[in-house]
């Protein structure tokens, strides 16, 4: 049965972790305000429309990766684990310090991922989705979108900022 945990653990954004960011971009455009509310901390600098492309490029890959150039941080890579009717019921994957980042991010570790996700996901009913395409270019990590003409973002506003006057903190160590 389940272990209780007790104590100890903080309650965490789920997109502090690619696991969460995929099962977040999975959910209907319209529930994302409700996580885009608390971003302090999450990843500096980024916008409500710099994370609404993040979860749009996630949910059309198929595969969340947290990347970061700060080696104080870890790096993750997640694939979802579906149940009957092809319904997504959770997110596994694996994290490592950012130093170490071109250990996790690379086609043999995702294919190990991708196949635990598929075992997983046939011993509760359910039927792997189709494999995410990833290039793990050596420029940087880029999801490769098999269809971009798939996710419609008309309804988002790429340039809504979270804050109207985020402060000098949110200005300063902008990346995208």
């Amino acid at each position: 049965g389940p272990i209780p945990v007790r104590g100890g653990a903080r309650r965490r954004n789920p997109l502090e972790l690619a696991t969460g960011r995929l099962l977040v971009s999975l959910r209907h455009e319209g529930e994302w305000a409700h996580f885009l509310r608390s971003l302090a901390g999450v990843e500096a600098g980024w916008t409500r429309g710099r994370w609404q492309r993040e979860l749009l490029q996630i949910r059309s890959a198929g595969v969340a990766m947290k990347t970061t150039r700060d080696p104080r941080i870890e790096v993750s890579l997640a694939v979802p684990v579906r149940g009957p009717g092809d319904v997504v019921i959770c997110a596994i994957g694996c994290s490592v310090p950012s130093f170490i980042a071109e250990d996790l991010f690379q086609p043999r570790v995702l294919a190990r991922i991708l196949e635990a996700s598929e075992k997983i996901t046939e011993s509760l009913g359910g039927v792997p989705g189709a494999r995410p395409v990833v290039d793990f270019s050596v420029d940087g990590i880029v999801l490769a979108d098999p269809d971009p003409d798939t996710h419609h973002d008309a309804d988002l506003d790429p340039d809504a900022d979270l804050d109207p006057d985020p402060g000098p903190a949110r200005k300063t160590g902008a990346r995208e």
